[in-house]
């Protein structure tokens, strides 16, 4: 009388049921945990965690690459700097900043000369 989710031990004389990993409950009943919710996974700080039925996995955020236990900041000015030729970029962690030249006004992505 084990639940689909659980597995059945022998025991001297007898049997018990015992939930899956991933699951919780009484061996009868077993009901999917939560991990993401009860703070029950391995996830980096900088990942986000999605429930999945009897499991879970985690994914970097934005800004961010890894396998979603481990997530290290992407250094998005040295990869493919994405501010214009008349502005400086920087780094932050999970995105970056760009800055117009002295001299130059926009909002980094696209610089004017100022007369």
């Amino acid at each position: 009388n084990c639940d689909l989710n659980a597995f059945c031990q022998n025991v001297n004389g007898s049997f018990i049921c015992v939930c899956n990993i991933g699951f919780s409950g009484n061996g009868t009943f077993c009901l999917d945990e939560d991990e993401c919710g009860n703070g029950n996974n391995d996830c980096d700080v900088n990942a986000s965690c999605s429930n999945t039925f009897g499991s879970y996995y985690c994914s970097c955020n934005s800004g961010f690459s890894g396998n979603g236990t481990y997530c290290q900041d992407i250094d998005e000015c040295s990869i493919s700097n994405p501010c214009s030729t008349n502005a400086n970029c920087n780094n932050t962690v999970g995105s970056f900043i760009c800055t117009c030249h002295l001299g130059y006004s926009g909002n980094g992505t696209y610089c004017q000369g100022i007369d």
